[in-house]
């Protein structure tokens, strides 16, 4: 990737330059003040401030007197004020500045970040949403942050998709998720680990639309009053594939390997289950528990017998097959695909994914929400009983349908943006076609942000290849400090480029001395700056403009402190009188 060069930095003065500038600085103030004292007294002062210090400091001319001396003192204490107060105002103005903000004088702003600036934004709102986009800037596409110079807001539009890429305690949710689910215009999807983004946000969010939180881990203490069905998003054999791909990679821990035989037929299996649980379903007497059921009867030729009678022939085939092969290999393919399925085992868990016994548990329809503005939460955490297959097979399912009604929509886009906030996404919501679909899902106007803790954590869920293509695919990349990965910093320190830096050197040599000029190309921000990124400050590369250095808007700077503030005091179980 080609290195940009940009002009910039501070020049490193010559040393002779730097004295001459410094006594200046110090002897005509001085000579001016003494020159006023001695002129209010009566004293002599020809030949201006220079000539009146010069004979007072050789003795050729005496103090004038006690006048003097006083106006002298006031004038000291005059100046010595205004420095006072010169020093206030600096730190005023300095206030809330960084050590890296020099570098974003050599990165892209003014011009070249147009399309994210205010006008630049609106216009673009204007033609992928029309008259939806109004005055109001939270229509013209969610913030990214603000320009350091001017403060000046900077969007993304409704057709972009967006990688966040923070370590821990960057304030990713403060920042990145909740402004953006606050200003979105539609149907909201967030993903979590913690119930803080739903206390946040359920207040809100309540005024526009209904909420439902899927806390399948009780990691919000949120009761089972809805339940969704994962079979209705089973169709065909793509769509059992892709159930059962949600399964496999959503239950295999972080860095293992997969077994080219039998995580393959585990999960081959486990998608011919899912398909004869659904074709089987019209009744309503199958349901995914059904299929964990058959997983622990190699034997049960039911499955089989199910999709033949459903036309699905070659899938029959495969069950069967599976069924009468040796019985050492037949276990061992049934156990790799009931460890996929193993968070079926759990009743807690599976209570939000099979028919209630109770008439007052709704059930939740994906084709419903992507029309409205309801909100979904999906929480799971990793580890031991953890959700994340169902959590992700509900995501998956939701981005499904929205891409579907956007493809019978005018423009094959759909009328009111889908914003989805996909945060601890390694972890919560593994996607495997995430990193194939991430662009094509901007153009169908369902605008995601995936956020990740580092960069290898995303190589865990999709592979080095799948993550270079995620990070490629998006439209706007988000670096929020705290990683430590030297290979994605160093690559990201390339992006942003180098600028030229002016040096002069002095050398002496037979009495004489020498200037030297020279113009140094260095790094704009270097690995060590990158992996030392402040709090407070993100890099943005954003498709087709320079990168620039921002500030990131948590929620309690914006306009919704009151309504977020609210939520938590009604929501939050340990909120105290201050966040």
């Amino acid at each position: 990737m080609a290195t940009g060069a940009r002009k910039g930095g501070s020049p490193q003065w010559d040393p002779a330059t730097v004295l001459a500038a410094g006594v200046l600085v110090v002897v005509v103030p001085v000579g001016v003040v003494v020159w006023g004292a001695v002129a209010a007294g009566g004293g002599d002062v020809s030949g201006g401030p220079a000539g009146t210090l010069l004979r007072l400091v050789t003795g050729r001319q005496p103090w004038p007197g006690s006048v003097s001396t006083a106006v002298l003192v006031g004038e000291v204490a005059g100046v010595a004020g205004l420095v006072l107060a010169g020093r206030w105002v600096w730190g005023w103005v300095r206030t809330g500045r960084t050590r890296v903000d020099a570098a974003g004088q050599a990165m892209g702003r003014g011009t070249a970040i147009d399309p994210l600036r205010p006008a630049g934004a609106r216009a673009r709102a204007r033609r992928l949403i029309g008259e939806r986009a109004t005055e109001d800037p939270a229509t013209h596409g969610p913030l990214i942050g603000l320009a350091l110079d001017g403060r000046t807001p900077l969007r993304s539009s409704w057709e972009d998709t967006t990688i966040v890429i923070a370590g821990p305690r960057t304030m990713k949710t403060s920042t990145q998720v909740i402004p953006m689910c606050l200003e979105a215009p539609g149907p909201v999807v967030v993903t979590s680990n913690k119930r803080d983004v739903v206390d946040a946000l359920r207040g809100p969010r309540g005024d526009v639309g209904e909420v439902w939180v899927f806390d399948p881990q009780d990691l919000a203490g949120e009761p089972c009053t809805w339940w969704w069905d994962p079979l209705e998003q089973v169709r065909t054999v793509s769509d059992a594939r892709r159930l059962a791909g949600h399964f496999a990679a959503g239950s295999r821990a972080a860095g293992s390997r997969r077994d080219a035989f039998f995580d393959s037929a585990g999960e081959d299996l486990l998608a011919n289950l899912l398909l004869a649980a659904a074709v089987s379903g019209s009744s309503g007497r199958l349901s995914i528990l059904d299929v964990y059921r058959w997983l622990t009867e190699p034997t049960n030729r039911g499955p089989a017998m199910a999709l033949s009678r459903a036309g699905h022939e070659l899938a029959a085939d495969s069950v069967t097959g599976m069924i009468e092969s040796p019985e050492k290999l037949r276990g061992s393919v049934y156990a790799t695909a009931r460890q996929m399925a193993a968070c079926l085992v759990e009743p807690t868990v599976t209570r939000w994914v099979t028919p209630p016994s109770s008439a007052r548990t709704r059930q939740f329809r994906p084709e419903q929400f992507v029309t409205g503005t309801d909100t979904v939460f999906a929480l799971s955490r990793e580890g031991e009983a953890s959700a994340t297959p169902l959590v992700t097979a509900l995501i998956a399912a939701l981005l499904e349908t929205a891409e579907r009604s956007a493809m019978r929509s005018p423009g094959g886009r759909l009328p009111v943006p889908l914003v989805a906030a996909l945060d601890e996404a390694a972890n919560v919501c593994r996607i495997r076609q995430l990193p194939d679909l991430y662009s094509h899902y901007g153009s169908r106007g369902i605008v995601l942000k995936t956020i990740l803790q580092s960069w290898w954590q995303g190589v865990e869920v999709w592979g080095k290849g799948g993550m270079e293509k995620l990070w490629g695919a998006a439209n706007v990349r988000v670096y929020g400090g705290g990683v430590a990965d030297t290979a994605f910093l160093e690559s990201l320190s390339t992006i942003i480029g180098e600028q030229d830096v002016a040096h002069w050197s002095t050398s002496w040599a037979k009495g004489q001395r020498s200037v030297q000029h020279s113009t140094r190309r260095l790094r704009v921000l270097d690995v060590a700056e990158l992996a030392a990124l402040p709090p407070g400050r993100a890099i943005v590369v954003a498709s087709g403009m320079l990168p620039t250095l921002v500030a990131p808007q948590p929620w309690w700077d914006g306009p919704w402190v009151v309504a977020v503030e609210a939520s938590l005091d009604r929501y939050d179980p340990g909120r105290a009188v201050t966040p």
